[in-house]
Order: structure tokens, then sequence, then C-alpha cells
């Protein structure tokens, strides 16, 4: 019998016999057992099912571990490319996560992914720093933000300089290059902080 793709002998079939003198296909209930179409054999946190799966056996009337590679194709791991570097990074623990299926995309994001922490005011220094305009659309590098994170979420204050002084009436203070003005160039509005009145 031409069985061996999809049945197996059954065990006691040295005490079996066909229906005549010669075997056919009529005799495979009588001399075999079906082989186990592949199910439940692939861990799911690894393993997927062969998109053909269902014309796959294992070796046996149920499926073990050694039918693993003939029922399953192993889950992709998560990799840098999964993530959008402009907003995500990946997970600490990435190397042992996989997406859903043999090739990762954009559905994989959660498992894959952390969102990087938006800029946010704290992270200036207000002595020094004002935030960018469009802070709620920056990214610090990480999912938290940081000391390191200043030049991506801040602009520097601008240094008082002589120019706010009309200088007819003021003159920088001594210590101007350590004052700030409010925001990144300065106004009328800062001659208290960088001028005195001559």
């Amino acid at each position: 019998l031409p069985i061996s793709s999809t049945h197996l002998l059954k065990g006691n079939h040295a005490k079996l016999h066909c229906a005549g003198t010669s075997c056919g296909d009529t005799d495979l209930a009588t001399c075999c057992d079906p082989r186990a179409t592949c199910a439940g054999v692939c861990p799911s946190s690894t393993h997927v099912l062969k998109d053909n799966h269902a014309k796959r056996y294992c070796t046996g009337t149920s499926c073990r571990d050694t039918d693993l590679a003939t029922c399953c194709d192993e889950r992709a791991p998560c990799e840098a490319d999964v993530c959008p570097s402009s907003t995500h990074l990946l997970k600490e623990n990435h190397a042992k996560l996989h997406c859903a299926g043999t090739s990762c995309g954009d559905t994989d994001l959660a498992t894959c992914c952390d969102l990087r922490a938006t800029c946010a005011a704290d992270v200036c220094p207000s002595a020094t720093h004002v935030p960018k305009d469009d802070l709620a659309k920056l990214y610090c590098a990480g999912t938290s933000c940081a000391e390191a994170d200043l030049a991506t979420c801040c602009d520097q204050r601008a240094i008082c300089a002589a120019n706010v002084c009309p200088s007819s009436t003021h003159v920088l203070k001594d210590n101007h290059a350590k004052r700030y003005c409010t925001g990144t160039s300065c106004r009328d509005t800062d001659l208290a902080t960088c001028c005195d009145e001559r």
C-alpha cells in the first residue's frame, strides 16, 4: 500500500490480514492508522503553523515535539526595523520577543517596541532654557526624558547683549554674560534683567 505520506501500519499489523490474497486500497482501515495532521504541536510563544499545515502530517497518530520542523515555522524575532525610529525604540527584552508571524509588520509594534517619551517642559531648566514651540511633536531618546534630551526639547534663552540697552539711558549690567533674556532673543521687556540705568 502506498501509504507512508498519510498513514502508518497498525502496531499489531502482523496479526491482521487483508480481504484478499493481495492488499489494496480497500484494506486501508484494516491495516493502517492515519497519521495525525499538524495541530497543537507549535509552541505559541515562538512558532506558528506552516501555511500548508492542513496538508502536512506528523510522523505518528498524534503529533509530538519531534514534528516541529514538519508542522511549524519560527516566528520572526523582534528587530529594530519594526520600530519607527522617530517615535519608538525596541523593548529592552526584545531578544526574547517574537512577532506574530514569520515576518514582522506594523501590527507587531506593541509587542516589540516602546513609545519614546514626548518632550515635556520640565526637561528645560527654566533659568537658561525655554521649551521649543513644537514640544508636543518632539520625542526624547528613551521612554522617559533626561538631561541628554535638552537640545531636542529646549532652546537656550538668549544671553543679555548690548542691543537690549538703549545707549542714551542704560548700560549692560556687569554680570550680563550670566544673565538670560526671557526668550531665545532679547526684547525691550528684558531691560530690567540686562541693563542698569545710567
